[in-house]
């Protein structure tokens, strides 16, 4: 709270905060990078708008020569904004872990949290509000030296995001999480783990006009190593939950979307190159509503061996209250692909999608949307020592208890293995109405095995 400001026309206000550097050392551990925490707090209902942004950043940790290397420091940051037009905008890194030059382990990331909130206020009968939140993992360290291994990334979240508008202006909700990347394996050391992203039920707002809410994470890249024993470093996990229901709403959309951290490649003689990481999203929306997810598995590491793709599951519901109000679901789920090896290409990750919605009634729609992808196989040096495609499956349900109502389900999915021989690709589609319309599509696509079922 060390920012203030007068004035009629647009106010913005910026404040930062920044940890200290953690020490050198020339043998023992490198000293811990300091915290950072910025919090601002204001309010201001005679400016024409209110911009105020805060940022906090973790110092890295110090680097060592023998030992292991510093851990980032901590990044915490609050945007707490009130007046006409407010934006909320705050800003959260952790520090970067401390390098290793000689022999030891990197030093793990610090994590990145941040929260936001924007309250409308002012003479005006209709009022905007925007608050947004980006938390940020540091990234690890680089290790050194056989058994051994990089640092950890920072963990990325989001504690609270909210918007609240006044009558009926907009209300806008975003809240962004990235995992920190792994810290690289050096001299026959293991690459650091990428850190994982995760925001849960974070967002929030309260308008009689449009709500709009959004979570998005992002997992770390898993570092690179030089170890032949053992695996490359996982990528970090993408997780996002929203489950809301609001009804005074115009219209409330709901989307969350996630990506895992790609697994980290693994140089070493007959090495594994890393495990994607999963993106797992869930999402239900009850009102006048709209609800989306998509989810994308990380990227297996490349190695001797090739990594296996990480898995991507997604999962939309959208609950439409009595009366004419419409529910719209969609969900897209797609396998991370396997890492290429030069001895055996990795397997794709799955990819499963489901939506379902519920309508109204008469007046009203319902209408569901699923693809599912299986992630490519990854390269080898023959077709046969290339990996096998992920499995693909998506499901799609709609429902109503109209006796009028047209309602449209789709679900499409797919296996593909690019340069692989293909997974099975299983689909499933399920529509059902009272004396109303129904329109199913299954499909299933990959040069290997298909499996196609259908219902409705």
């Amino acid at each position: 709270n060390a920012l203030s400001g007068t004035t009629t026309g647009a106010l913005t206000l910026n404040q930062n905060a920044a940890g200290g550097l953690g020490g050198i050392a020339a043998t023992g551990n490198g000293g811990a990078g300091g915290v950072a925490n910025s919090s601002l707090t204001y309010s201001n209902t005679v400016a024409s708008s209110v911009n105020g942004n805060t940022t906090a950043t973790g110092g890295a940790g110090g680097n060592t020569i023998v030992g292991n290397g510093g851990a980032g420091g901590t990044g915490t940051a609050l945007a707490d904004i009130t007046g006409s037009t407010p934006l909320a905008n705050a800003q959260a890194t952790g520090g970067a872990g401390g390098n290793v030059t000689g022999i030891g382990n990197g030093g793990a990331g610090g994590t990145g949290s941040a929260s936001a909130l924007a309250t409308a206020q002012g003479v005006a009968a209709n009022i905007g509000a925007t608050a947004t939140a980006t938390g940020t993992g540091g990234a690890g360290g680089n290790g050194r030296d056989s058994g051994f291994n990089g640092g950890a990334g920072g963990l990325g979240t989001v504690t609270g995001v909210n918007a609240i508008a006044k009558g009926t202006g907009a209300a806008n909700a975003t809240a962004t999480a990235t995992g920190g990347a792994g810290g690289q394996g050096l001299n026959g050391a293991m690459g650091g783990a990428g850190g994982d992203a995760t925001v849960n039920n974070a967002v929030s707002g309260t308008s009689n006009g449009a709500v709009t809410l959004t979570e998005d994470a992002f997992g770390g890249a898993g570092g690179a190593g030089t170890d032949s024993a053992g695996p490359g470093a996982a990528g970090g996990n993408a997780t996002t939950n929203l489950t809301y229901s609001d009804t005074s709403d115009v219209s409330l959309t709901g989307t969350v979307n996630g990506v895992g951290g790609a697994g980290g490649a693994n140089f070493g003689i007959g090495g594994t190159g890393g495990v994607g990481g999963f993106a797992l999203g869930n999402i239900s929306m009850t009102g006048d509503v709209a609800a989306n997810d998509t989810e994308t598995g990380g990227a297996g590491g490349n190695g001797a061996i090739g990594g296996t793709g990480g898995n991507a599951d997604a999962t939309a519901a959208a609950n439409a209250l009595p009366g004419v109000n419409p529910a719209v679901s969609t969900s897209s789920a797609t396998g991370g692909a396997g890492g290429h090896g030069t001895v055996t290409g990795g397997t794709g990750g799955h990819g499963f999608a489901s939506s379902i919605s519920n309508a109204g009634n008469a007046a009203s729609l319902a209408q569901a949307s699923a693809i599912g992808n299986g992630g490519a196989g990854g390269f080898g040096p023959s077709i046969l020592a290339s990996g096998n495609g992920g499995e693909g499956n998506a499901t799609a349900n709609v429902s109503t208890s109209s006796a009028s109502q047209m309602l449209f389900g789709t679900a499409t999915a797919n296996a593909d293995a690019m340069g692989g021989k293909s997974g099975p690709g299983k689909t499933s589609a399920f529509s059902q109405a009272q004396n109303g319309v129904v329109n199913t599509y299954a499909q299933g696509n990959g040069p290997g095995a298909v499996t196609v079922n259908v219902a409705g």
